[in-house]
């Protein structure tokens, strides 16, 4: 993922998903047996649902996807699915959920801030798959 692709995906530029990172850990691999790719997918389509439900979320926020998933949090509450909980330097926090397709693709689906307290939340109902690195 380049500067230039992100912009153009999230100016609406961009019609086809682009590779916002990917998951190099086998063992999450496993969990989301579903998926026949290491590559993590952002959608026009989740685009637009982003703007609309998360719109604080921009370019500095998407362009750090690739360290949510490779260096965040992992946990599984459904099947096919991983949540990245990522605790940035500056403090920030953000959650990241991707999901594997029937077609074996694996899509970022939702993306946005979130707080300690959501976190604990989502780790009281969930596998923890990995601990934040």
């Amino acid at each position: 993922m380049n500067i230039d692709q992100l912009e153009a995906l999230l100016s609406g530029k961009r019609l086809e998903p682009l590779i916002v990172g990917h998951i190099y850990d086998p063992k999450l691999m496993c969990v989301v047996r579903a998926a026949n790719t290491d590559a993590i997918l952002l959608s026009p389509d989740t685009i637009v649902k982003q703007r609309r439900l998360h719109p604080d979320i921009g370019l500095d926020e998407y362009y750090l996807l690739p360290d949510v998933i490779r260096y965040g949090m992992v946990a599984q509450e459904h099947a096919e699915q991983l949540i990245f909980c990522y605790h940035h330097h500056t403090d920030r926090r953000f959650l990241l959920v991707v999901e594997a397709t029937i077609q074996g693709m694996l899509f970022a689906i939702a993306f946005r801030r979130t707080t300690p307290r959501q976190t604990k939340s989502i780790l009281e109902g969930a596998l923890l798959l990995r601990n934040h690195a």
